[in-house]
């Protein structure tokens, strides 16, 4: 895969008059997206409100966008969880629609205060986990990044 670079846009998520996900303003959305000359999507994240989507309606958004793009631009999926399993479903669900790369915030429910438990989300389960280049390894195999902490080094397990 050829490194990432450019404008990624977050496209917001349209929801229908019964505040229900609107599949076709996502589409026409991503088009418009693409149209106006972004270099890639990210979808759904904090911006594109994911909170306000059930996890079906997520992999909804991760299946709608990709399948829209139709590889015209690389697809980054948010992929954040209540927890570390929650976040690996989203994960390898995102691998098996052929998004390019995830993208996870810590757990926004049960927060995270220590290093370890912190570096311990984001190693995820790696085989399960779309090829990215966007983060430095360990983190690459999924696309996780921001965690300068432990550049390059295993996870303790002891």
């Amino acid at each position: 895969m050829e490194q990432m670079r450019g404008i990624f846009t977050i496209p917001s998520t349209p929801f229908d008059e019964r505040g229900q996900l609107d599949e076709e303003g996502l589409r026409r959305t991503v088009d418009f997206c693409i149209a106006c000359g972004a270099h890639g999507i990210v979808s759904p994240v904090n911006a594109s409100e994911f909170t306000r989507l059930t996890d079906e309606e997520r992999l909804r958004v991760i299946r709608i966008v990709t399948e829209q793009t139709a590889g015209r631009v690389p697809v980054v999926a948010g992929v954040a969880g209540v927890c570390r399993e929650h976040a690996v479903m989203f994960s390898r669900y995102a691998k098996s629609v052929g998004v390019d790369a995830v993208i996870a915030m810590p757990p926004y429910i049960n927060k995270i205060s220590a290093e370890r438990d912190l570096f311990l989300y984001y190693q995820g389960d790696r085989p399960g986990c779309p090829s990215s280049r966007l983060y430095p390894e360990p983190f690459s195999s999924c696309g996780y990044g921001a965690l300068p902490l432990y550049p390059r080094s295993p996870c303790p397990r002891d």
